[in-house]
């Protein structure tokens, strides 16, 4: 049942390890934009996790798009209004 049904179950603490020793990070729009839209402090706290995970980072081709297409709406700095 448990190979079958897995993601009903918590992860052990080796899976994950593994997972965050060789898992891929895939970035959505919504993260890079709001780099601009969070105050400052989450902005870095977040630029520190994903420079840590640098080598297991992807950003699909249509994100990149939608981040172009998007990032001159973007209120940047002011949460509240995003």
């Amino acid at each position: 049942m448990r190979s079958t049904f897995g993601h009903y179950y918590t992860p052990s603490a080796d899976d994950l390890d593994s997972f965050l020793a060789a898992g891929l990070i895939v970035l959505d729009t919504n993260v890079l934009l709001d780099l601009f839209r969070s105050p400052e402090k989450t902005t870095d706290e977040l630029l520190k996790v994903l420079k840590a995970g640098k080598s297991q980072l992807w950003m699909p081709c249509q994100v990149g798009l939608e981040y172009h297409e998007n990032i001159d709406r973007v209120d940047k700095r002011n949460p509240s209004t995003s």
